[in-house]
């Protein structure tokens, strides 16, 4: 642990090993949820990139999962409102929309930063994180796998 990182309290715990639970249903249910009936193989589908953000988000939420499962006396003392884990799940739930709105590489730029920051890094460790992860998964999914990723309709309006 980092000297700016802090103990997460235990109602954050149990909020993080919830939105985990959640996304582990998610990601089993994830087939009969998205649309596969297009002619792209597996790789390229619209199924890959929900699939790896649940299975990131459920490895994450282990290890406040197993504190939580350790430590139960400490959900007497819970904090009813876990800031940082409700604003990292608010991220996450408006992430599909600001893709759609601004499009890949900005919204996981912008994602990633309000996320550490919110998570409690320093704006420039956030910074650096975000544009190096923002880059990976650019080139990964448009560079390397070629997944189609619909036009930002905000630059689109902008363009007129």
């Amino acid at each position: 642990m980092s000297a700016d990182e802090q103990p997460q309290s235990p109602g954050e715990n149990l909020a993080l090993a919830l939105i985990g639970l959640v996304a582990l249903i998610l990601l089993v249910a994830s087939p009969w949820l998205v649309d596969r009936s297009g002619p792209d193989p597996y790789y390229k589908g619209p199924l890959i990139y929900p699939q790896l953000v649940l299975a990131i988000i459920v490895v994450a939420a282990l290890r406040p999962a197993i504190q939580a499962i350790r430590h139960p006396t400490g959900i007497r003392g819970i904090d009813l409102m876990p800031r940082r884990s409700l604003g990292v799940f608010a991220l996450m739930c408006a992430f599909p929309v600001m893709i759609a709105a601004i499009g890949l590489a900005p919204a996981c730029l912008l994602a990633m930063a309000l996320g550490l920051i919110t998570a409690r890094q320093s704006w420039q460790r956030s910074l650096i994180i975000a544009i190096a992860g923002a880059a990976v998964l650019w080139l990964l999914f448009k560079g390397l796998l070629d997944i189609w990723f619909p036009q930002p309709w905000l630059l689109d309006m902008v363009r007129g």
